[in-house]
């Protein structure tokens, strides 16, 4: 190709092509383009001497450091540097990309501007990003629907277990016809609530519970975690009879209202089964397990205290998450925990677990209470 021609691809491309010399430096082949000798003296240009390129474009620096150790180890190829973006003399934006080559025993290094390419290229990046993001959420969704067909599994087990237990009672005889009356009104409402859940179960995580503002909840339309634990509680009374293990409810004595908290009603009674759940199934025969409410300042404080073997420390961190189980138990999804969780902290509370001085474990609820807005309490005064 003779020189005149080559002059005019190297235009055509907007390329610059360099020949590396023996102190480093380099020659231009052909000519610069405009872009090029913006960085450069006209003099230095067209004297033929070696340019310093990585005194004027820095991205060099650090790629010729790559392009030596190409040059070195081998006689043909290709080593292309990606985009890069540099500030030409006059503060405009170019995007810029290297290619060292390796023709024999000529070190060849070309520099191209590049314009549509880059605009290609992001439009691409953009487009993986968008994908990306479809992609998470789409994952999410999989997720959701993953942890929700468990937790109807869970939900629509609890009322069964419980009403196998209060057969199971029933069975056994040696009831007063007092207490025979009693277990048959607890099957009776637990079979009530079964019926009450399967209709509502597939709202456990619909976009009501993600999009419902609980922050605005006023205190008249919050659910009193007391009411929510006594019924609980009753719900529980029969598999926890069976069990042989003691069930009591404690709570301080407080003004009317204090138990009020910003939370959804059914789904803190679903929080709160799990937690009992939980403490039933490492309780060992004739233990307590206490169910109880302080205040805290603004909070409520809702607990489950039990007398099992405790949480390993190893555990403790990372109980909340999804499918993690407790130790030498099966059957179980490793979700009612996590559920718990992630129910709770959409109300703008935390759960956790401690463990307890004497032995076993304390699983806590630290609910919101709700606050009258001033407007409203205006509106009141005015009355």
């Amino acid at each position: 190709m003779d020189e005149p021609l080559l002059a005019e691809v190297v235009k055509a491309l907007d390329i610059v092509v360099l020949k590396r010399l023996p102190d480093a430096s380099f020659a231009l082949i052909g000519a610069a383009p405009d872009w090029f000798k913006k960085f450069h003296d006209p003099e230095d240009l067209a004297s033929g001497k070696g340019l310093r390129l990585w005194e004027k474009l820095a991205f060099l620096e650090s790629f010729l450091v790559d392009a030596e150790e190409f040059w070195q180890g081998h006689a043909s190829g290709a080593l292309a540097s990606g985009l890069w973006h540099e500030d030409d003399p006059s503060g405009r934006e170019l995007h810029l990309e290297a290619t060292a080559l390796s023709l024999g025993d000529q070190k060849i290094l070309i520099i191209a501007h590049v314009r549509r390419d880059y605009a290609e290229r992001q439009v691409i990046i953009q487009r993986a990003r968008e994908n990306a993001l479809i992609h998470e959420t789409l994952l999410k969704e999989v997720q959701k629907k993953e942890i929700l067909l468990h937790a109807i599994v869970h939900d629509l087990m609890g009322p069964l277990t419980s009403m196998s237990a209060t057969f199971d009672i029933l069975s056994g005889g040696g009831l007063a016809p007092e207490e025979i009356g009693e277990m048959v009104s607890i099957g009776k409402k637990v079979s009530d609530e079964q019926k009450n859940m399967i209709s509502e179960i597939l709202s456990a995580f619909s976009s009501d519970l993600e999009t419902t503002d609980y922050s605005t909840l006023a205190p008249e339309d919050a659910p009193d975690a007391y009411h929510v634990a006594q019924e609980v509680v009753e719900f529980f009374r029969p598999t926890f009879i069976r069990e042989n293990v003691k069930l009591r409810l404690v709570h301080e004595e407080v003004a009317e209202g204090a138990w009020k908290v910003i939370a959804g009603k059914s789904h803190l009674g679903r929080v709160l089964s799990n937690l009992l759940e939980n403490a039933l199934r490492y309780s060992p025969q004739g233990s307590l397990v206490t169910v109880g409410l302080q205040e805290d300042g603004n909070h409520v404080l809702l607990y489950v205290d039990d007398e099992g073997p405790g949480v390993p420390g190893k555990l403790s961190g990372t109980l909340f998450h999804n499918f993690v189980k407790g130790r030498q138990r099966t059957g179980k999804s490793g979700l009612g925990l996590y559920f718990c969780r992630i129910t709770v902290e959409r109300w703008g509370g935390t759960i956790g677990v401690s463990p307890r001085p004497e032995k076993g474990s304390r699983f806590w609820i630290r609910l919101r209470k709700p606050v009258r807005r001033r407007a409203e309490r205006r509106t009141g005064r005015s009355r």
